[in-house]
This record gives C-alpha cells, sequence and structure tokens, in this order.
C-alpha cells in the first residue's frame, strides 16, 4: 500500500509539471504560413483587378506555379 504522503508528493509533482508546460518559454512549432514572396504575388493579382475573389486569385497561382510546396 501507500503511503498518503506518497501519494500527496505525487500529485504535487504532477500539477508541478503541467505548470512548467504550460508556462514554459519554448513553444511548439508550427505552420510556416506563405511565403513573401506568395503574398506580395496576391495584393498584385489583387491591385490589378479589384473584383477578383481569393477564389480566381487561388486558381490563377495554381494554374501558373502548380504545386510547389
Amino acid at each position: 500500500m501507500l503511503k498518503p504522503a506518497t501519494l500527496l508528493r505525487l500529485h504535487k509533482y504532477l500539477v508541478k509539471r503541467k505548470y512548467q508546460k504550460l508556462y514554459s518559454s519554448c513553444s511548439k512549432p508550427g505552420p510556416k504560413g506563405p511565403s513573401e514572396e506568395l503574398i506580395n504575388l496576391v495584393l498584385e493579382i489583387k491591385q490589378r483587378n479589384p473584383r477578383k475573389g481569393y477564389d480566381q486569385i487561388a486558381t490563377q497561382i495554381h494554374q501558373t506555379f502548380g504545386n510547389r510546396g
């Protein structure tokens, strides 16, 4: 059988680890997002044709460059 002090120590350790992970400065790497070049291209297309929507711009970029990634 376990002593109550052992259970309390284990609980205290687990709580401490949880909060260390929550507030640690190490962040997990996430998705990088679109490149600066792609963002500038979309903005340029939008400035030239303000009536184009995102689906038309995406289709045009896909037809021009294909799947690069």
